[in-house]
Parts: C-alpha cells; sequence; structure tokens
C-alpha cells in the first residue's frame, strides 16, 4: 500500500547521503584520502569506485523519481530499505571520515545486509516494470560486499597498528584469500545475473588496484564470476526457450 511518509523518507534519505558524500568529497580529509592512507588488500581502483558511485546514485536517483511518477507495488516494498541504505552510507561517511573503522564497516554490514534480505524474501522476479528495482537493490548489495572486505580489512589494520603511528599493508592470508573467492562465486551463483555482474566489477577495481599474485588471484576470481553468471543465464534461456515456444 502507498504510504507517503514512506516516499517522503526515501526522497530524504538519497537527498541526505548524496550531500554528505559530497562533503566527504571535498572536506579535508577527502574520503578517497583516508583511503590511501589506509591502503589494504581489498582497496579498489579510486577511478573505477568513482563510476560506481556515479552509477549507483544516478539510477538511485531515478528509482526515486519513477516511485514518485509511475509507481509500482515494488517501490512501495522496497522505499524503507532503500531509505535505510542512504541512512546506513550516510553514516558511513562521517564515521569513515574521522577514521571510526569499526563503527563505518557496521553501518555497512547494515546496508549490506538489509538489502540481501530484500532481494533473497520480498523482490519479484525480474521484470519491465520493476527493473529499476532489480538494479538499485542489487547494486547496494553487490558494491556493499565489496565495501565491507574494504572497510573490515581498513578496521583489521589500524586495529593491529594501533598506537604504532603507522599504517602498513597487511597481505591477505590463505583463509582471507579462500573466503574472498568463496563470498564472490556463491553470490554469483546464488544471486540474480545484477548482483553476478556487479561482483565481477568490484573484483575487477580490486584486481587493477593490487599487485603480486593477489592481484592474478583476483583477476582469476573475476573470471570465474563471470562464468558463473555467463552459465547460469545461457541455462535459464535454455529453460525458457521451450516455454516460449509453448505460449507462441
Amino acid at each position: 500500500m502507498e504510504n507517503p511518509a514512506t516516499r517522503c523518507l526515501a526522497l530524504a534519505s538519497i537527498a541526505t547521503n548524496l550531500a554528505t558524500q559530497g562533503w566527504g568529497m571535498l572536506t579535508s580529509p577527502t574520503t578517497q584520502d583516508v583511503s590511501d592512507h589506509n591502503f589494504s588488500a581489498f582497496t579498489p581502483l579510486a577511478p573505477l569506485v568513482g563510476i560506481s558511485f556515479v552509477v549507483q546514485q544516478a539510477v538511485g536517483i531515478y528509482w526515486t523519481w519513477r516511485m514518485f511518477n509511475q509507481p509500482t507495488p515494488e517501490h512501495h516494498s522496497y522505499a524503507l530499505t532503500f531509505s535505510l541504505g542512504n541512512l546506513s552510507l550516510t553514516l558511513w561517511c562521517l564515521a569513515w571520515h574521522y577514521e571510526r573503522f569499526l563503527a563505518s564497516c557496521g553501518f555497512l554490514i547494515l546496508n549490506t545486509f538489509v538489502h540481501l534480505l530484500f532481494i533473497s524474501t520480498r523482490l519479484p522476479p525480474i521484470s519491465y516494470d520493476n527493473w529499476d528495482t532489480h538494479t538499485v537493490a542489487n547494486l547496494f548489495a553487490g558494491l556493499g560486499i565489496l565495501d565491507i572486505f574494504h572497510n573490515g580489512a581498513v578496521a583489521y589494520q589500524a586495529y593491529i597498528q594501533q598506537g604504532l603511528g603507522i599504517v602498513d599493508y597487511i597481505a591477505p592470508s590463505l583463509p582471507i584469500k579462500l573466503i574472498t573467492g568463496l563470498v564472490f562465486i556463491s553470490g554469483s551463483a546464488c544471486g540474480e545475473w545484477i548482483l553476478g555482474e556487479v561482483l565481477v566489477f568490484d573484483l575487477m577495481a580490486l584486481s587493477v588496484a593490487q599487485r603480486g599474485s593477489w592481484a592474478t588471484l583476483l583477476g582469476v576470481y573475476a573470471l570465474l564470476c563471470s562464468l558463473t553468471v555467463g552459465l547460469r543465464n545461457w541455462s535459464y534461456r535454455r529453460k525458457a526457450q521451450p516455454q516460449m515456444v509453448q505460449l507462441v
């Protein structure tokens, strides 16, 4: 059921998030300054992060416009999750700026959790009418997974090196490498194709920013995720084709 208050909350949340992210990009230290100073094994390439931010916000603005002008049931059911995600990212930006990395990581986990929960329990199959909701929700979830890895690695480094006055790169251990592959590949296998493509993008952004065997492994993970998404789409089309023939 349409709720004007929910729509207004969604609009206010994205406006607040945009304003806060803009502040984080312009104030000193900038969001990127904090990331550069705390470079970790999960720090992605900055230009690709910028591209993902622009795309996510552009699609979010379009989704908000449709919610007011061409609403669907999915807009109404997703509005609270959308608002919570934007507010979580607003608080993340503030915590990240002041290098409160445990708090910022908590906000990212909240955002990603509520989006994965919504996608898995409340979002119907993708259609012409709800493609924008699918896109926004999967962007929030997929980019959120990368954010958690990045922020978590920075928080771990800061915890290990607290009081030393330095921030040294800590290479990922074998368990972390295996967990990384498991999370991204299983996400590509279990989620819909939009989430899978976002996860491939995440791994590419990581791979080109890192060095050595770790960068190579991330590239291999990206290839495996891409193949997984491609095979799932091919299998889905093969199953759907007989049904289309019957309809004709």
